[in-house]
């Protein structure tokens, strides 16, 4: 039986199948993207009091490339928490036939992460994490298998704000970037990765090597270089405690980490290379370095956490000074480097203290303290002593 070609563009047959095709197309062009902006809005929104701001969205339903621009997270304050310029996550078909999730490339341009912690320690994720954890545990249902051909992320910036102190320390890391061949979760199966970094002081890291998923496993090489002394001692500002911190750190190792079914960490370290050069550091108040040294170099270290073993090919120190004092109340200054977990800077809780004064006049109690006119014999003993330290 012989059909026209007109009769066969006007069958139902036809007909139905070009309205499907068309609607598939409006729906994966249009609708979808439209539709998928306006519920990560409004979930963001509803479920974790936060707010969210996109730009665009775009869905190619012939190439199943999903891409974003302009996408930016922020507190319900409004305070910024994480941004990107561009997003491209590209799906592959053929993960029918692998019977995973199969993608070519997943592309993040110019993403920024802002982490803040408050001068109680919280920082600025807390809240997001503890919306989007669970109420009740779930069971494990084991990692899904996905295979990432290529993960690129470029001109990307993290900062890191900690209002701890009066001043905040800032630490800033632009640009970084993270590349990563095939990244699987196929059992037994790792992709190559390359991560560098730098900061406006000139400070850089890179790493180099094998990491996958399935169990998770990490293993290459880390240099870090031209670490700048006074960048850690903000960094630690909650624990540490300084006037002036000089010097410049630079490490090289090779590593070797994993993490079994049971959740226990093997870690290791060889080729282990630290040198530390013009270390400086005073105490608060100190007229003089309480440490300085030239250079302190340890070579071919080795390290293994799951042994509690630690060895060095060899260890110097060069051209180091110490000096200490103790103030009247015979307290070493090297005590002063270390700040209790619960100190706080002084001129940080000053703003808060003075409204707090007026209330100490409806504290009636003290005139009673008079009973306790033994208290002058005090002054006699600490007489001697703030004499002792005048001579040291």
């Amino acid at each position: 039986m012989k059909i026209s070609p007109r009769k066969l563009l006007r069958s139902r047959w036809t007909i139905a199948i070009v309205c499907a095709a068309a609607g598939y197309l409006l729906l994966g062009f249009l609708a979808l993207p439209a539709i998928l902006g306006w519920q990560i809005e409004k979930q963001v929104s509803d479920k974790l009091g936060h707010r969210i701001a996109i730009g665009d969205i775009r869905f190619n339903p012939l190439l199943f490339k999903l891409q974003a621009d302009k996408v930016a997270l922020s507190d319900a304050q409004g305070r910024p928490m994480l941004a990107f310029g561009h997003l491209l996550v590209d799906l592959e078909l053929r993960s029918l036939i692998d019977r995973a999730w199969t993608f070519s490339q997943i592309r993040l341009e110019q993403p920024v992460v802002e982490l803040e912690l408050d001068a109680d320690g919280r920082d600025n994720f807390q809240d997001l994490v503890d919306r989007l954890r669970s109420p009740e545990p779930k069971e494990d249902a084991g990692t899904p298998r996905l295979i990432v051909h290529q993960i690129a992320v470029s001109d990307a910036r993290i900062e890191y704000r900690d209002r701890f102190l009066a001043e905040p320390a800032v630490i800033r890391i632009d640009p970084l970037s993270i590349e990563i061949e095939r990244l699987t979760s196929l059992p037994g199966e790792r992709g190559r990765y390359r991560i560098s970094g730098h900061t406006a002081q000139d400070e850089g890291f890179e790493s180099t090597g094998e990491i996958g998923l399935s169990p998770i496993a990490a293993q290459g090489h880390l240099s870090l270089s031209g670490i700048q002394v006074a960048t850690l001692a903000r960094a630690l500002s909650r624990r540490l405690n300084t006037d002036v911190a000089k010097g410049r750190i630079d490490v090289a190792l090779d590593f070797d980490v994993a993490a079994g079914h049971d959740g226990a960490l093997a870690a290791s370290a060889d080729g282990l290379d630290v040198k530390v050069t013009g270390l400086e550091l005073s105490a608060p108040g100190a007229s003089n370095p309480s440490f300085a040294v030239d250079s302190i170099a340890l070579e071919g270290g080795r390290a293994d956490l799951a042994a509690h073993e630690f060895s060095a090919r060899s260890f110097g120190v060069r051209k180091g000074t110490i000096s200490a004092s103790i103030d009247a109340s015979n307290r070493v200054d090297w005590a002063k480097l270390v700040r209790a977990p619960s100190a706080k800077p002084t001129a940080a809780p000053a703003p808060s203290a003075t409204p707090a004064t007026p209330a100490t006049p409806a504290t009636p109690a003290t005139p009673a303290t008079p009973a306790t006119p033994a208290t002058p014999a005090t002054p006699a003993n600490s007489g001697p002593g703030s004499g002792a330290t005048d001579t040291t």
